[in-house]
């Protein structure tokens, strides 16, 4: 024994069957005072649960529990890890020592928890993993007897507690901004919730029905606007000319320079002969706050309320609810602080509804002053790919080589249908492999190349002197200028009515409606001033450019064929306005990633007339709406709030932005999740319960997720390689030439049509709704405060 080491003495000693049976009762003795000390209250351990209050499940971690296992329970913590460290598993790389920790950390607790009942910190937690896994009440009874959770009133209990605390975060911003005019203030966004409870016994008393709620979250502003003025309007929008609420050549200008750098880097990337581009771009575009949109956004969830959004009374007594504990309160000098609040369409348009019930009110909050009305942006990207679908789709044209549906059906893309909406994300992946295709063959085009492994013929940098970040520039341009851009719209002689006939301008309404009753009866025209009727077969039409494509469709069946090289190419003009529609789209994405508000809002600017002339009148007003809230009605402060502080961002990375309603719709998911899951009667109580605390077991979850080394949904949707997509694409419309100017073609079900999609707009009629639109923003109350 005196030459022996220690381990083979303690091994000698343990074949003594009563040396062996004394070591024992020594290290349970051990054991047990190491347990019985650890559970004293004094020791403050981690597993203490010091009942519902106060404790934060979110911040527990199984390394810090195991360092204070170690310290105070060594012998049994050494037990423990003997008993499930297996040396057979060495080789699995899915069973390390660091993969099965926390297994083996839950282990002792649990069994720490059968010995002093206070000790369930685990078991809370386990409690919440399995509620949210929607666990039944009789399965919390056996896990409870087992002791892996607590009883499912304790459980409910718990979720009561952290429902308590939904408002915390809040109130602290509130103080803030109550206390502190530098704050940069914080931004509320609001969708509507609903879900159907279907009964299993239907009677009198007992019937389906369907539940409407209204889920609030707020975010807190990244850009800060608090070095600007916040009273008055920027501008009298009754003095501003209606050529400036069109875009004009400024933002021709503008728009051009963007999609230099976004067309650019998709050449760089496409095709090997202009990869050298890339070091004479931007890498992004830029805006001024880019620092800013790549932090992290913070948010906070403020539960669900018993109203339908639907309803304008409904709304009006939401917001009456939340201006209390959520908004600012009444400043010195009488005004009220005012909180920027986003909503799709519906809520946008309700919100403004209530407003305008309570405008004779007495006092600022019972005007509802404290709120600013916005409209969300994702619901506006789906808007637009309707009026892409609007222009492009058409599911006769399987056949029409180069056409969206039949690039759809060359791709085999199934789940787009000719309603974009039912499937958002599909209709946006074919949306992005149709303009990166068309995109891609006219650079092909443009610099005489046969293929993307090829070298250019045309349109080469051949000016050694010029330096190449110019022509990077100017090639660009030129292709744009010809391919993609139009001249913009503009409104002639706005205090004129221009004769629909021959032109001619007049100032008095009277005397342009006889001159041009003098031209109808010259004609033959019906009566009804909005009407021409075709000479020929007294065809009638509610525009005069129908009428003359109707009448050179009399001509053409008069003459006998013959080709006109000055006949247009339609086939072209399908690819201009293509370029024209999905370039605005491609902009709009990356100014939504990249979380530069300014730049959205000049999309805004061309595409509510889109809207327009497509007859989507509601989101032609909500984009006007946003454009003239942003450059004239609100005060600079509110309106910086309203560009800039639009977009979240949950990765913290330079274009991982997303638009707020987005977000609410994804923080929308767990609440579902978590009401589909419930078992029992679900009460407005419950609701409330199950929304207000869903932040805080959602971070319980991620806590344990992180830990346990489970990946998380990243929130991006995963994208496939489409390169084999696109390729085939650029072949396709290769073989058709739709780059190449061949007079008289057209495809067979589009027909004849402009490249300019706004060339049908009635202008007239624009500037009517222009101007009734206009005077209508400039009563509203809201705007007047």
């Amino acid at each position: 024994m005196a030459t022996s080491n220690h381990d083979t003495i303690v091994k000698a000693l343990f074949e003594c069957e009563e040396i062996k049976k004394g070591a024992i009762r020594n290290i349970k003795a051990s054991v047990a005072s190491e347990i019985a000390k650890y559970c004293q209250k004094d020791t403050n351990a981690l597993l203490r649960s010091k009942g519902t209050e106060g404790n934060d499940l979110t911040s527990f971690r199984f390394d810090r529990l195991q360092i204070e296992l170690e310290q105070h329970t060594p012998i049994f913590w050494n037990i423990v890890q003997a008993a499930a460290y297996n040396p057979t598993q060495l080789t699995n790389k899915k069973k390390t020592r660091d993969s099965i920790k926390p297994a083996v950390i839950s282990a002792a607790a649990k069994i720490i928890s059968i010995y002093c009942d206070d000790m369930n910190l685990l078991r809370q937690i386990n409690s919440v993993v399995l509620k949210k896994g929607g666990l039944k009440k009789t399965a919390f009874t056996r896990m409870h007897h087992t002791y892996d959770a607590m009883s499912y009133q304790f459980t409910t209990e718990l979720l009561d507690s952290f429902a308590g605390r939904f408002d915390t975060t809040i109130k602290l911003w509130k103080e803030e901004w109550e206390t502190n005019d530098t704050s940069p203030g914080y931004t509320l966004a609001n969708d509507n919730v609903d879900w159907d409870i279907k009964v299993r016994h239907i009677s009198a008393e007992s019937q389906n029905k369907s539940e409407h709620k209204i889920n609030l979250i707020a975010y807190k502003n990244r850009v800060s606007s608090s070095h600007l003025p916040e009273n008055g309007p920027q501008k009298d929008i009754a003095a501003v000319p209606l050529s400036d609420f069109l875009p004009g050549i400024k933002e021709n200008i503008e728009l051009a320079e963007n999609l230099v750098v976004l067309v650019g880097h998709i050449w760089a990337d496409s095709i090997p002969a202009l990869s050298w581009f890339k070091q004479y771009l931007p890498k992004s575009i830029w805006h001024p706050y880019k620092k800013e949109m790549k932090t992290k956004s913070t948010r906070t969830q403020l539960g669900c309320y018993n109203y339908d959004q639907k309803c304008t009374d409904d709304v009006r007594e939401f917001l009456t609810e939340i201006q209390g504990p959520f908004i600012p309160q009444i400043k010195d000098d009488g005004k009220i602080k005012r909180v920027v609040l986003r909503a799709d369409y519906l809520g946008f348009e309700r919100q403004k509804k209530a407003q305008s019930h309570v405008q004779d009110a007495r006092t600022p909050s019972d005007r509802l002053e404290g709120y600013i009305s916005a409209l969300a942006d994702f619901h506006a990207q789906a808007e637009w790919h309707k009026v892409i679908w609007h222009y492009l789709y058409d599911t006769k044209c399987a056949k029409d080589q180069g056409t969206l549906y039949q690039l759809r059906l060359s791709s085999d893309s199934r789940n787009v249908t000719k309603n974009p909406h039912d499937n958002f994300y599909a209709a946006e992946d074919l949306i992005e492999k149709f303009t990166h295709g068309y995109l891609v063959a006219g650079a092909l085009h443009h610099f005489g190349m046969e293929d993307v492994d090829k070298q250019p013929t045309a349109n080469v940098l051949e000016d050694k002197t010029k330096h190449p970040q110019d022509y990077v520039r100017e090639t660009i341009l030129s292709f744009l200028n010809q391919h993609v851009l139009n001249p913009p719209p503009s409104i002639n002689g706005e205090n004129e009515l221009k004769c629909r006939y021959c032109g001619m301008a007049y100032k008095q309404k009277k005397r342009h409606e006889e001159h041009e009753r003098k031209h109808r009866e010259a004609l033959s025209q019906p009566e009804d001033p909005n009407t021409f009727q075709c000479k020929k077969c007294g065809k009638v039409y509610k525009s005069v450019t129908r009428l003359e494509t109707h009448a050179q469709a009399h001509e053409d069946s008069d003459k006998p064929f013959q080709e006109d090289t000055d006949q247009p190419d339609y086939v072209l003009n399908y690819t201009h306005r293509a370029l024209a529609l999905c370039c605005l789209w491609l902009n709009m994405e990356d100014a939504v990633k990249l979380g530069d508000g300014e730049r959205l809002m000049l999309c805004y600017k061309f595409m509510y007339l889109y809207c327009k002339d497509v007859g989507f009148h509601k989101y032609a007003y909500g984009l006007l709406e946003t454009v003239v809230q942003a450059e004239y009605l609100l005060p600079p402060r509110y309106a910086n709030d309203l560009v800039w502080n639009r977009f979240v961002n949950n990765q913290g990375k330079e274009d991982t932005n997303l638009p707020v309603d987005l977000d609410v719709e994804h923080c929308n998911r767990p609440l579902k999740t978590d009401v589909h899951t419930f078992r029992g009667k679900l009460t407005d109580k419950t609701v409330q319960r199950i929304s207000r605390s869903v932040e805080e077991s959602e971070k319980v979850l991620l806590n344990v997720d992180r830990q346990i080394g489970m990946k998380q949904e990243s929130g991006k949707h995963d994208g496939i390689d489409v390169k084999g997509d696109i390729s085939k694409i650029v072949k396709q419309l290769q073989e058709k030439k739709v780059f190449a100017k061949t007079p008289g073609r057209e495809h067979r079900f589009i027909g004849k049509i402009s490249a300019d999609p706004l060339a049908t707009l009635d202008m007239k009629d624009l500037r009517t709704w222009l101007k009734s639109t206009i005077r209508e923003f400039k009563r509203k109350s809201y705007y007047n405060c």
